[in-house]
């Protein structure tokens, strides 16, 4: 079986969510002695200088794509367009150019978009290859779109997202529909998938590591707390002020010898001044996402919008960390509070949580212990292999 991934990005070297779930993806087919070839763009946010090496064992091809935002496109399609503006971005004659010389010289039978949005070039895939075509809903990207929206304190900005959120609605719906058949990460997604749209095939396949590659450590830096996810990613971006306004005070005032260490690629510069605060040490983007979330004790995971599955909150489950998160951070996860993870919304709890944890190594203990045993039980490599295996084989009776 011959498959071609089409990206937004390449999935190495895994700097984010997107690319760690494009390449655990890739590590599963690989189980299944499927032939893998990946195309992807190449964009100004995440870039690259040449195609990568064959490092994960598939066939690896870049395509340079401008997806900068312009305030003229922008203003636009606003006006002139109904299609999404972040659809848009990856439309580009040489990009199309260089996809049908590919889907030329090559045979598929199967051609999976990682995420909606390169479902612009749907059509042209059709004209020129007989593959069956697979979306895989890494989110539910409208709903992402929508909470921005509400959460937005400016009215413009609110009406634009409003648009943008139904525009992108849309764009799901009509793509899902087109598609032979659909691959979510999670079962809450493929719940709000199942109310708009009926695809031919679906099943969901969650995000997979092999355990044995997340190894515990046992140098962990005392009366420490941490955070780390993608700082050019809105979600995150205020999830982590929500802490830092209505958590992190408390916290400090009545724990002072606390340190909080945040890591993340990208950060504006509003948000670098904002994380210069007495007791925060701010990184930057780590080399090592394991090394660091090894290093501290006690994981934070703040979010309020978004769908999917938080990745980092999967792995800090696979290194036994206690996990402190929100409603919206566990959603996708079919967790217990208290056992696996802690979960509130509540500003008091959470700081509450974090002192009793840093101030309970038993607590520690068991939380982390319990975390990666569901992790090993939910997210095996193997199990979801042989899943995503016959879903194709189905897919191309």
């Amino acid at each position: 079986m011959n498959i071609l991934l089409l990206c937004t990005k390449m999935p190495f070297p895994p700097k984010d969510g997107g690319s760690l779930a494009t390449l655990a993806f890739v590590g599963l087919l690989k189980k299944s002695n499927i032939s893998i070839s990946v195309l992807a763009a190449n964009t100004p946010k995440h870039p690259i200088s040449a195609d990568t090496p064959d490092l994960i064992g598939v066939k690896l091809k870049t395509i340079p794509l401008d997806t900068n935002i312009r305030v003229f496109h922008l203003l636009f399609n606003f006006v002139f367009s109904n299609l999404p503006y972040n659809v848009i971005r990856f439309r580009s004659n040489s990009f199309a150019k260089k996809l049908i010389e590919f889907l030329s010289s090559s045979s598929f039978d199967i051609i999976q978009l990682e995420g909606p949005h390169l479902g612009i070039y749907l059509p042209l895939i059709k004209k020129y290859s007989d593959a069956k075509v697979v979306l895989r809903a890494h989110n539910v990207e409208h709903i992402i779109w929508q909470e921005l929206a509400e959460e937005s304190p400016s009215f413009l900005k609110r009406i634009y997202l409003r648009v943008l959120a139904k525009r992108l609605k849309n764009f799901e719906k009509k793509l899902i529909n087109m598609v032979d058949g659909v691959i979510p990460i999670s079962y809450h997604d493929f719940r709000t998938i199942s109310l708009f749209s009926s695809p031919h095939y679906d099943i969901v396949i969650p995000y997979g590591i092999n355990i044995d590659d997340y190894i515990p450590g046992d140098q962990i830096e005392i009366n420490t707390i941490f955070f780390i996810g993608a700082l050019d990613w809105i979600p995150n971006q205020k999830g982590l002020m929500w802490f830092i306004e209505k958590v992190w005070p408390d916290v400090l005032k009545r724990m002072p010898q606390i340190a909080f260490h945040i890591a993340g690629r990208n950060a504006p510069l509003w948000l670098q001044k904002r994380l210069i605060a007495p007791n925060i040490i701010f990184h930057g983007e780590v080399t090592n996402a394991k090394e660091f979330i090894n290093k501290y004790q006690v994981m934070i995971v703040p979010l309020f919008s978004g769908s999917g599955i938080r990745i980092k909150v999967l792995e800090g489950m696979a290194l036994k960390k206690p996990i402190i998160v929100t409603l919206k951070g566990a959603e996708g996860l079919n967790v217990t509070h208290g056992k696996e993870l802690l979960i509130t919304d509540n500003p008091e709890t959470f700081i509450s949580e974090i002192l009793e944890l840093l101030q309970d190594n038993s607590k520690q203990a068991s939380l982390g212990e319990a975390a990666r045993a569901f992790f090993s039980k939910e997210f095996d490599n193997f199990a979801l292999a042989n899943k995503m295996e016959e879903f194709y084989q189905k897919l191309l009776i």
